[in-house]
């Protein structure tokens, strides 16, 4: 599955965003403006890899190789 996929199957789980907690925070989670800010920036393309990666990462799915390829 690519990047693409996993973040829709993810989305549009009802309230996706609600069991993931803020940055810096432990007893405080995302809330749907932020959710939708999340959102809107991955389709843009501007969601920082850190952030794709807390997210992938709290349901379950890992990065299992990263690799350098020359074209």
């Amino acid at each position: 599955m690519n990047q693409t996929e996993i973040a829709n199957q993810i989305f549009s789980i009802p309230k996706w965003y609600a069991s993931i907690p803020k940055r810096g925070f432990t007893d405080q989670y995302l809330n749907a403006q932020t959710a939708n800010r999340i959102k809107k920036r991955f389709r843009d393309g501007t969601l920082s890899d850190k952030m794709i990666e807390i997210i992938f990462n709290h349901y379950g799915y890992f990065i299992a190789d990263k690799t350098w390829e020359k074209k």
